[in-house]
């Protein structure tokens, strides 16, 4: 019982310190592979259409993903891409 309410607390502080867990590895390396072929093919376009675009295509590809976990993925894949 203290076990589990310790590791709910440490969770918890940790949230409220900014941690957030990893984004799952398949929908990060898709995120990656997206912003790469916006960025390659529309360079013209403004960045909010460029992650409008990913958005939606990832939404497609991984259906069960919530939206807090794509968004992550995507500015992961584009602070990589810097």
């Amino acid at each position: 019982m203290i076990k589990r309410w310790l590791i709910r607390f440490g969770l918890w502080l940790a949230r409220a310190n900014g941690w957030m867990p990893p984004s799952p590895e398949p929908l990060l390396t898709t995120a990656r592979e997206l912003v790469q072929e916006q960025q390659r093919r529309w360079s013209l376009r403004a960045g909010e259409t460029k992650r409008a675009s990913v958005y939606r295509s990832l939404m497609n590809i991984y259906p069960t993903a919530s939206r807090r976990e794509i968004s992550r993925a995507i500015e992961e894949a584009i602070c990589l891409d810097c």
